[in-house]
């Protein structure tokens, strides 16, 4: 094709300062473009000979015309859809001012980039994924590595509105609500947040837009093609790379980070942070893998298990408090008297305090299992001397072959706990009684426990 478009005459084409375009390419995808119709004609006719050489042609019924027609007396043009190129005896259909053209995958015409087909075209794929006989993290996965990518390309290449590209996050964030089944005041960030940062880790398109924009004008300033560089001289472009550069600024600011996947990341984790439900989310990075479930499209949760185990991530469970805000009813615990959140309901109610407990031994169970598969020798609570009284572990694993212990002592913090004080408090709890343990346990003086007991406390 280089040889092909190498052939066509530059000063036919359009000027820009010193130089002249005539055509663009990208793979198959070319445009042939002059600035009379008598320049077009010619510069097409070129380059369909030298397509006859390499045994190629075009198809008259797949090609468009655009032509834009400028007044200079009354200072307006006008977009003339009267057929003018004639290709192999056949006449290439004219573009009105209101029709698209689709090339690269965008609908193209006088307006650059049609907007409206956006929202159409997503809400036909959001109504089949929701409709399709996945579960809820299969339909949450399709969103976020399909549904959503496939918008950046066409999304990055033309200036929207900041409202345009708010309404695209909102009618994905609709989707999210009826597939996973979360309440309407569900917080903005903790759809947009990374699941690493304990979002859903759907990406914002508001954000991605902006910063894939920024990129792309960075990789075209780095060009050495000099119509690229004349082209980024031109006043529109400078603003709106003075426009993208602010505002990617500004978040770059508000989260204090300066790298681009960070920022990113940290932007609607930020904002998810500073609702007073939410602050305790911010210790997550302490354990980065509690979070692998939520992405898991083939985990082992039922969907409903896994819509209940999102609404208990994001603090969106009903609790007396919850449907109290803004009004004047009763938010206190009808046994407690204090106010009834999801965490007094969890960690602090009297009424489920068995359920506590028994949260706690399924945890210390389902630990245990898998441990001894492994082959280690496990000893559930047993006592280990401490001074004048003694300390009781949930875990004991020992590998006699390894010649190891390893003691593991669950406990579900609140969650505003700082999980590295939790765990530096239990080193120091259990550092000096597991060593006289371990000497007993080497000696075989210990059978390992099948049960645990029933007083256990969390």
């Amino acid at each position: 094709m280089e040889l092909v478009t190498g052939k066509l005459d530059q000063p036919l084409g359009v000027r820009v300062s010193d130089s002249c375009i005539t055509h663009s390419m990208f793979a198959n995808d070319t445009f042939v473009c002059a600035e009379s119709k008598t320049a077009l004609k010619q510069l097409v006719k070129t380059f369909c000979k030298e397509l006859s050489k390499a045994g190629m042609s075009l198809n008259p019924a797949k090609c468009r015309t655009l032509a834009i027609v400028i007044n200079g007396k009354t200072k307006s043009w006008f977009c003339s859809p009267q057929p003018h190129l004639n290709i192999d005896g056949a006449l290439v259909p004219g573009m009105t001012v209101e029709e698209t053209y689709r090339y690269l995958g965008l609908q193209v015409g006088t307006d650059y980039v049609s907007h409206k087909s956006v929202p159409a075209e997503l809400e036909s794929k959001l109504t089949k994924l929701l409709g399709s006989a996945l579960n809820p993290q299969q339909k949450m996965h399709g969103l976020r590595t399909v549904v959503v990518p496939g918008l950046y390309h066409e999304l990055s290449l033309e200036v929207w509105r900041e409202t345009f590209l708010r309404s695209i996050d909102r009618q994905i964030r609709a989707f999210a609500r009826r597939a996973v089944h979360l309440p309407k005041d569900t917080p903005v960030g903790f759809f947009h947040t990374a699941t690493g940062l304990e979002g859903l880790g759907i990406p914002s398109i508001h954000t991605q837009t902006l910063f894939l924009r920024q990129k792309r004008l960075e990789s075209l300033r780095a060009s050495e093609d000099p119509v690229i560089r004349e082209l980024l001289n031109a006043s529109l472009i400078k603003g709106e790379m003075a426009k993208v550069n602010e505002k990617t600024t500004q978040i770059r600011e508000r989260c204090a980070e300066n790298t681009y996947s960070t920022a990113k990341k940290m932007y609607m984790a930020e904002t998810l942070y500073e609702s007073v439900d939410r602050r305790g989310l911010q210790h997550v990075l302490q354990s980065p893998s509690t979070n692998n479930w939520v992405r898991d499209r083939e985990s082992r949760f039922t969907g409903k298990e896994y819509v209940s185990a999102i609404k208990v991530r994001g603090n969106l469970l009903a609790s007396y408090e919850r449907p109290a805000r803004g009004r004047k009813t009763d938010n206190k615990c009808r046994l407690y008297h204090v106010m009834g959140t999801l965490d007094h309901l969890l960690q602090v109610c009297p009424r489920v305090h068995g359920l506590r407990i028994q949260r706690h031994n399924e945890i210390c169970q389902s630990l245990g299992k898998a441990l001894q598969k492994l082959g280690w020798n496990v000893f559930y609570e047993p006592h280990m001397k401490s001074g004048t009284s003694f300390v009781k572990p949930d875990l004991v694993c020992l590998s006699k072959e390894e010649c190891r212990m390893v003691i593991i002592d669950p406990i579900v913090a609140v969650d505003n706990a700082n999980l590295n004080d939790v765990a530096e408090g239990k080193v120091t709890k259990y550092s000096t009684p597991c060593q006289n343990y371990m000497h007993k346990a080497m000696a075989g003086n210990l059978s390992p426990s099948t049960r645990l007991r029933s007083n256990q406390t969390s």
